[in-house]
């Protein structure tokens, strides 16, 4: 514990992985075997921890994700009025590329 000098008293913790005394807001991720500050989370999928000095990094990432699934699903959608999906015509059962592209609008609306 330490006095900041304006009467505010600050705990730190230990980490008794890392060996080492925690700022506060700092957190110890049990994948990357590291402290952060101000840690959030560790993300699968970019394979690192969001924490301080990832965060716009993070939201970039989750961003452009957002954009590229969007104008994927605009495509797809786009791609099956031209079949004629939603009209009811029967070409679209003909063409194989038509149910595969069918298949994928329907797979991307699940995955969200």
């Amino acid at each position: 514990d330490y006095d900041l000098g304006d009467g505010t008293i600050v705990q730190e913790r230990w980490c008794g992985t890392c060996k080492l005394w925690r700022p506060p807001r700092a957190a110890h991720c049990y994948t990357c075997q590291r402290c952060f500050l101000r840690y959030d989370h560790h993300c699968p999928v970019v394979g690192n921890c969001i924490a301080l000095g990832t965060h716009r990094f993070f939201t970039l990432f989750l961003l452009t994700a957002g954009v590229a699934w969007t104008l994927a699903a605009v495509g797809a959608f786009r791609r099956l009025l031209q079949l004629g999906v939603f009209s009811g015509g029967p070409e679209w059962r003909k063409d194989s590329v038509g149910s595969a592209v069918a298949l994928l609008f329907i797979f991307e609306l699940i995955s969200v």
